[in-house]
């Protein structure tokens, strides 16, 4: 039978295109070379010293591959570079097909699985295939504006589609966000008629129709892609805040908050000094370190400021750049709550010119007190020289403030370190005029919420909070919804908020609310599911000292953070995870986001199918064999027409499924089929009755047979004994990680001249007819259908939205079994099965 092959354009998603250096002034050598995904310019360029900036000013990074990716404005690179991605199917097969004599090229496979599949149907690149590859590190208006891309597509798309059957788009993850803008430009361009003759469907894997919260919080406190040895957690920000394409990926509309805030203050310290000629430091060559401790009553913050930048054996300073000091705290200061300073020195030099005994007890002295110090809970950074008595805080902020709420802080020393070998000199009370200054600020959490959103509410969106959490250690907390807008501001990230507002809001072809459906009549849509997915965050304040050679964050995922009463939801780390208790996305990508189809199948004039893979990952997907096999059915088009009344003979299939009791193969035009499902064990196996008979079996010619090995169709007798064909195994062993608990396969048996001619199977995807009525009909022969009741039709179309392949459903005091994969429904008291059918 002569076939037809639908040309096929392939659109990657976020990070799926090869980057190579078209010119480089910050590595002129790296010309033509790839630097995502290039594992020798990563490994090489993470070797550099502290710090994530080279010059603070510049904000240049030290790591020069990410200098090469991260941008300087929405839609500019840095100075002096300027990548392009790889054009073609060479760019999206596999991000570093070089490296390592080609070892890293299956471990970074993007479309290379795909694109094997689609050369074994004939498909040839420039013919009828291509890849649309694009710079995914730049909003949608921006990759127009700098290299033409919707213009170029729409040309090749035009060229591609020479015999004006309608291309198929075939896209993966943020390649599904490209097609929708891109139809939105084409039909701006174009006009609708454009898009109806030349695209016949658009494929979307993994689609985030809706967005993705992982998105965001990769966003805000990084996301290392599995890099965690060559790149660090503020390099991993800083990328990720360059990226103008960052917030095509945020969820839209925000329907409910995805971050959740326990409720706290915090305590602010900056423009630290301190006066300690008389606290015993050994040498004014060695580092001096303030360290500050808050005592809140029922818990203890301490931090410790970087070495000072100048130091003269008598005063200290400390740049305000890298000791700006956040302390967490309850929501209202307490007022049994105390600040104490601590005066450290680090180094070994000694400007006394002691005897060796007397250098030897100091430095013993000196490891017991870092000892100590660690079962204190402090952090061993330098030796305790001096410190301060506990002073009230609330003594201290009753004081005049600036504009800004801080007040100016004096500490006085007044001991010298107690350590426990005070014959050495230690344990001396500190009678002089040393001491320690910097400025404080304390906010409440309603003056937080003002200071550091300028607005008294966290959260603006239009619905409520569906997660609801408590804290492990503190059973009086309370968890506030927060709306990533404020979330952002509260992280200064002012570029993002512009870069969302100017090149997604103010964008008239981006749907910045996911309502709007799609110009186009027929989408397939296919995802994995049942795999835990982030979809929420709980946040505290962080305890951190802030510096400018790193981002760093005001907030933190909340580690004590517990979900209230929840069986479908997870909580661990601050990150509130989808779990296959109820019905999950794919590991990356909600399903909400995921099954945004049905709400655009819901407006009508729209062809829209939807499957789920369960147990899929996001990624995972371009490697599965059931989503290969929805790749050939939807490209591949039959010329000939289906035979549907069929042949006069009826066929059977028994097996391990079934617990070898026949069920009736039905006639598709083509073959009889029968679509099995996989359990437990991995494997299925099964042989095929004529007319449903144990007397007229047809089996191999072997056990354990399958398509791939050479065999011989035997029968219709009943010699069958252990030969059956097999799903599962070859010669005999488990195929181990192809097959997955759950996942289904269509036996087809093949009539050729009234003789059987094969026994096949392929992967098998149950589709969900987002478009139908939901009508659902029972065949009552002779062309006949009955339509089920409606409550009767209501929970089968639940039971596909949930993923169901069976259900148990009573009608009219009649129990029925009804395979949705096959399409039948059983009577549980006479046995007698009937087709089914939606409409």
């Amino acid at each position: 039978m002569a076939c037809q092959r639908l040309p096929v354009v392939i659109v990657p998603g976020f990070c799926s295109t090869r980057l190579e250096v078209e010119s480089s002034e910050v590595c002129p050598s790296w010309k033509g070379q790839k630097v995502w995904l290039g594992l020798t310019n990563i490994g090489f360029s993470a070797m550099h010293g502290k710090g994530t900036w080279d010059d603070s000013n510049a904000r240049s990074l030290k790591n020069q591959w990410l200098q090469h990716l991260v941008l300087a404005g929405p839609e500019r690179e840095t100075p002096g570079i300027r990548l392009q991605a790889v054009d073609g199917l060479a760019g999206v097969k596999s991000l570093d097909p070089d490296s390592f004599m080609g070892l890293a090229a299956e471990a970074s496979y993007v479309f290379s699985p795909v694109i094997k599949v689609l050369e074994d149907l004939g498909y040839r690149e420039g013919i009828d295939l291509l890849a649309a590859s694009y710079d995914w590190r730049f909003a949608p208006s921006a990759l127009q504006k700098r290299d033409g891309y919707y213009s170029r597509l729409i040309q090749n798309i035009e060229i591609l589609d020479r015999k004006n059957t309608g291309v198929v788009l075939l896209a993966h993850s943020m390649g599904n966000k490209v097609v929708t803008y891109f139809l939105e430009f084409a039909k701006k361009e174009r006009g609708q008629a454009w898009i109806d003759r030349h695209i016949n469907l658009w494929i979307a894997a993994g689609a985030p129709h809706s967005g993705a919260p992982q998105a965001l919080r990769s966003t805000l406190f990084g996301d290392k892609f599995g890099l965690d040895h060559f790149v660090t957690d503020s390099e991993a920000m800083a990328f990720a805040r360059s990226l103008s394409a960052s917030p095509w990926l945020f969820p839209l509309g925000e329907a409910s908050p995805l971050f959740h805030l326990r409720r706290g203050g915090v305590l602010e310290i900056k423009q630290i000094s301190a006066a300690v000629p008389n606290c015993g430091i050994s040498s004014m060559h060695n580092k001096v370190m303030i360290a500050l401790e808050v005592d809140w009553g029922a818990d203890k913050g301490n931090l410790t400021t970087k070495s000072a930048s100048s130091f003269d054996g008598h005063s200290a300073f400390f740049d305000e750049a890298s000791n700006f000091m956040q302390f967490a705290g309850p929501e209202e200061m307490p007022g049994n709550a105390t600040i104490k300073a601590i005066v450290k020195e680090k180094g070994m030099k000694n400007d006394e010119k002691d005897s060796w005994f007397s250098r030897m007890g100091q430095g013993l002295a000196a490891g017991v007190m870092l000892v100590e110090e660690a079962a204190m809970g402090r952090k061993g950074l330098g030796v305790p020289r001096a410190h301060t008595e506990e002073v009230a805080l609330a003594s201290l902020l009753g004081s005049k403030v600036d504009a800004e709420g801080f007040v100016e802080v004096q500490l006085r020393i007044t001991k010298l370190a107690t350590g426990p070998l005070s014959a050495l000199g230690y344990g001396k009370a500190a009678d002089s005029g040393d001491c320690v200054k910097f400025r404080l600020r304390w906010l409440n959490f309603e003056n937080m919420k003002k200071t550091w959103t300028g607005s008294e509410k966290l959260w603006k969106g239009r619905g409520t909070a569906t997660h609801h959490f408590n804290c492990k250690n503190d059973k009086t907390a309370v968890y506030e919804p927060l709306g990533a807008r404020e979330l952002l501001r509260i992280e200064r990230c002012e570029e993002i908020l512009n870069t969302w507002a100017q090149y997604y809001g103010d964008d008239p072809l981006y749907d910045d609310t996911g309502d709007s459906r799609p110009p186009i009549q027929k989408v397939r849509a296919i995802h994995g599911v049942n795999i835990p997915t982030e979809v929420a965050y709980a946040l505290r304040v962080h305890t951190i000292r802030l510096k400018e050679s790193k981002i760093l964050t005001r907030l933190i995922l909340d580690d004590q953070a517990t979900l209230k009463d929840s069986t479908e939801f997870s909580v661990q780390g601050g990150v509130v995870h989808a779990t296959p208790n109820g019905l999950s996305g794919d590991g990356v990508v909600p399903l909400s986001s995921l099954d945004r189809c049905r709400q655009w199948a819901k407006a009508g004039l729209f062809e829209c199918e939807l499957s789920y893979l369960p147990g899929v990952e996001h990624r995972a997907i371009l490697a599965d064999q059931h989503f290969h096999q929805t790749i050939k059915d939807a490209v591949v088009v039959r010329d000939g027409l289906a035979c549907m009344d069929g042949p006069a003979r009826s066929f059977s299939i028994a097996g391990t499924f079934s617990a070898w009791k026949p069920r009736k193969m039905t006639w598709d035009g083509f073959h009889f089929v029968y679509v099995v499902s996989i359990g437990q064990t991995g494997w299925e196996s099964f042989q095929i009755l004529e007319g449903g008979s144990w007397e007229r079996v047809l089996y191999p010619d072997m056990k354990d047979a399958n398509p791939s090995l050479p065999h011989s169709i035997l029968g219709p007798d009943n010699k069958n004994a252990g030969k059956d064909w097999t799903i599962g195994k070859n010669r005999g062993k488990l195929l181990e990680g192809t097959i997955r608990f759950g996942s289904a396969f269509k036996v087809k048996l093949e009539i050729s001249g009234g003789t059987p001619a094969s026994v096949t199977w392929d992967p098998f995807t149950q589709v969900q007819v987002l478009h139908a009525k939901g009508v659902w009909q029972v065949d009552l022969g002779g062309g006949k259908w009955l339509d089920f009741p409606s409550e009767g039709s209501a929970r089968v179309n639940s039971a596909l939205e949930l993923g169901h392949s069976f259900l148990d459903l009573k009608i009219e005091e009649q129990n029925y079994k009804l395979d949705l994969l096959n399409m039948l429904q059983e009577n549980v008291s006479t046995k007698k099965q009937r087709r089914i059918r939606q409409i």
